[in-house]
């Protein structure tokens, strides 16, 4: 979520794990609001700890961004999420909720979860990478 301490705690026991950083919104007024843990630490302060992880572990971090209807989902907020990420650093991973007007296009393929449910929207384009979760049939 942006827990600094936590993501400088990561890179100094180098162990070999993963970051991911739920992220969610690109500028600092829309995250507070979404993320109240932004508050005590800003974006700025975030990818900072990522940039070192990153570059410390040589590891891409994992972006992951949940899509919310009318909230984080313009062409706006998507060009300023690209040129908050603009780094080879970073991987994301655009999670639709179930809404067609946001910042990603359709895709044709479906993955089935174990559960039966199953995302769809998945496509992979350089470090980009868009899901939609959709209900397990009846």
């Amino acid at each position: 979520v942006g827990w600094v301490p936590g993501i400088r705690r990561m890179t100094e026991i180098a162990r070999p794990m993963r970051l991911a950083l739920s992220l969610h919104a690109p500028n600092d007024k829309l995250r507070s609001r979404i993320m109240p843990v932004n508050d005590k630490y800003p974006i700025e302060e975030v990818m900072d700890a990522c940039d070192e992880h990153a570059r410390t572990l040589r590891r891409r971090v994992f972006i992951e961004y949940v899509m919310l209807k009318g909230v984080n989902d313009s062409p706006e907020t998507a060009v300023e999420l690209a040129e908050l990420l603009d780094s080879k650093h970073y991987k994301v991973n655009l999670i639709r909720q179930g809404h067609d007007r946001n910042i990603c296009r359709d895709s044709q393929r479906t993955r089935p979860y174990r559960d039966g449910s199953s995302h769809t929207g998945a496509r992979h384009r350089g470090g980009l990478r868009t899901a939609r979760r959709t209900a397990k049939p009846a």
